[in-house]
């Protein structure tokens, strides 16, 4: 396995995760649900800014490497939509998915540098690894701020 299948079964999985936040948002009936989707999307966002910010060389190099697949693979099949109906979710449960989520992308980031890995693979997930670092933690002060 290269890194970029990887990264595009990770791709695979947001653009579900999107289609299911933006029906939380237009269906939910908890307010909170609605103002955590818009917050998440903001993420999304920062987190494409930080892949585009790497020298594309760079980032084809990194695509194409080889990885092990075994424990980044592992942490990959972890990765589930929420099993609420989008109706039903409440904002509380988006925080807690959306924390159980990035420490999982968090974990495949850490597996794959675990290994020996080239310079251009350690810069992406390295970059990929500090932006989830950062929205965990601010994920995590909402769910203590208990907005939701």
């Amino acid at each position: 396995m290269n890194l970029g299948d990887l990264l595009d079964r990770i791709a695979d999985f947001e653009q579900q995760l999107d289609r299911y936040l933006l029906l939380a948002r237009d269906k939910s009936k908890d307010n909170s649900a609605r103002l955590v989707t818009y917050c998440l999307a903001l993420h999304r966002r920062h987190q494409e800014c930080v892949m585009g910010g790497l020298k594309p060389k760079a980032l084809l190099a990194a695509r194409t490497a080889q990885i092990k697949s075994a424990p980044a693979s592992m942490h990959a099949k972890r990765l589930t939509i929420p099993t609420t109906a989008p109706d039903d979710i409440t904002g509380k449960e988006l925080i807690e998915a959306a924390i159980s989520y990035n420490n999982e992308l968090l974990s495949i980031c850490r597996a794959v540098l675990s290994d020996r890995v080239s310079k251009e693979v350690c810069a992406v997930l390295k970059a990929c690894a500090g932006v989830k670092e950062r929205d965990i933690v601010m994920l995590k002060k909402m769910q203590g701020m208990k907005y939701f």
